[in-house]
Order: structure tokens, then C-alpha cells, then sequence
């Protein structure tokens, strides 16, 4: 299959004409990975901790297609970062969904899992170092955006971030601590915890859209990562603080069909 791809072995390989190599395109590749772990982070949220069998090169924020034995896929985004050496996804887990159900009652640790890519755009950009960054995630969207505040810092951005997280309720805001840990290394990054349906972390109930939008956002830079409503009414509120359209980055969870 890699050979029809165009993939080949140089240290083997004799090539009768001139050839022109480039990089692998990861997201027409298929690779193995093993379940290192899994684990209910939140109601009806699980976190895969997958070791890939041969080295892939990942950013947090981009997505590999998880490939049932069957052949079904769903599309995810990564939550963590190449250095961490485990990819990490996290997964909602929808009744009846053909690949989230299969994660949640048959997959289990010690099990070889197929994956696509990654692949994708949402991801942190070096260039924009000198540019205040919000980032708000809802649901397992949550865990993109926490990646790539990371990856942010980790690459020394010392413009503000301002990393926004939502849930219904507290229970869901599953990733608050790990939020305010990297927070109190960090004195640019900010952190703002948000559930809709009651008070959570000395805040009063609140969409996380409400709370992330202040003032005159003109030259900010913002990530949507989460339920299309919530991108949607994130977007149109980036505009009206003066984000221009081309700053605004977005990752929509669609629920997938059965």
C-alpha cells in the first residue's frame, strides 16, 4: 500500500530515472498504535492513551481517523504533544455512535488500533508570537485547545493566552486542574472556567463564549474547538470585538452519525 503511495526505501531503492523526495504525507498513511490506557476522564468522556508502533510526527490540535476493525472511522482531535510520546485522544461517547460506542464498551487496554494522519490546520503558529491568543474549548474540545495553549508556551510565546474552558457543569470541567497548573507556570496564560447549568470554581453559571469576549480584540488571534453552536456564537462574538475573519481558527464537533 505505501508502495503505491509513492513511498519507498532509499537505503535499498535504485532509481533508474532523476527522482524529486519529500516528505511522507502523513494523512494518507495508516500506522498501528497500542492502548497504553483508557480512562472515563468525565461523564461519558474517555481519554485514549495510544503508543504508536512505528514513530509518528503529530501537533496537538491536528486529528487522525480512528479505524474500527470493520473499516468505520471517526475523525479526532489530538491532545497532546509529540514530546509527551503517548497520543492522547479524547472521545465523547454518543448511544448508539458506531465508533465512540466501540471505544467505550469493547476497546481495551492492551488492544492495536488502526489510525489515518494526522492531518489538519488547527494548530499553534510560531508566527504568531507576538499575537494575544485566546483559545476556548467545550466538552472534549477541552482537551485541543489545553494542547495547544501548551504547545503555545512550550515554544516560548510570550504574548497573552487566554484559555477559556466550558462544560453544562462542573463535573464536566474535567480538565481545570492541569489548566491551573500550567497556569501558575505561566504568568501569561490565563484561565477561565465556565459551566452553563450551575456555579463551578467560584464562578457563577456562565457560557464560556460569554466570558472569553472583552474589550477591543483588534490583532488577537482566537481557537474554537467544540459543539458547532458554541464555534458559531464564539465566531460571530470574535467579529464584533474587531477579531478579523482570517484570526479565527475553529474545530467543530459534529455528532456523528450511528
Amino acid at each position: 500500500k505505501l508502495r503505491d503511495l509513492g513511498f519507498f526505501l532509499p537505503c535499498c531503492t535504485t532509481a533508474p530515472r532523476r527522482l524529486v523526495a519529500t516528505r511522507p504525507d502523513w494523512s494518507l498513511c495508516t500506522n498501528e498504535a497500542v492502548v497504553a490506557e483508557k480512562t472515563e476522564v468525565a461523564p461519558g468522556i474517555f481519554r485514549l492513551r495510544l503508543e504508536p508502533v512505528t514513530e509518528i510526527l503529530w501537533r496537538p490540535g491536528e486529528t487522525v481517523a480512528l479505524i474500527k476493525p470493520d473499516g468505520t472511522r471517526r475523525t479526532y482531535s489530538i491532545a497532546s504533544l509529540t514530546e509527551d510520546y503517548y497520543l492522547d485522544l479524547h472521545i465523547r461517547h454518543y448511544p448508539g455512535g458506531a465508533v465512540s460506542g466501540w471505544v467505550a464498551d469493547q476497546l481495551a487496554v492492551g488492544d492495536t488500533v488502526s489510525l489515518q494522519g494526522p492531518s489538519g490546520s488547527f494548530t499553534y503558529d510560531p508566527d504568531q508570537a507576538q499575537v494575544p491568543l485566546t483559545l476556548i474549548g467545550t466538552g472534549s474540545g477541552q482537551a485541543a485547545v489545553l494542547a495547544i495553549a501548551r504547545d503555545a508556551l512550550r515554544q516560548g510565546h510570550p504574548a497573552p493566552v487566554h484559555l477559556v474552558l466550558g462544560a453544562s457543569t462542573a463535573a464536566g470541567l474535567y480538565l481545570a486542574g492541569e489548566a491551573e497548573a500550567l497556569a501558575a507556570q505561566h504568568p501569561q496564560l490565563k484561565v477561565t472556567l465556565a459551566a452553563s447549568r450551575e456555579a463551578a470554581f467560584g464562578q457563577p453559571a456562565a457560557r464560556a463564549t460569554s466570558l472569553a469576549f472583552q474589550g477591543d480584540m483588534a490583532g488577537h488571534a482566537v481557537y474554537l474547538c467544540g459543539a458547532p453552536a458554541m464555534v458559531e456564537t464564539a465566531r460571530i462574538a470574535a467579529v464584533r470585538h474587531g477579531v478579523a475573519q482570517r484570526s479565527i481558527f475553529a474545530d467543530s464537533f459534529d455528532p456523528p452519525e450511528p
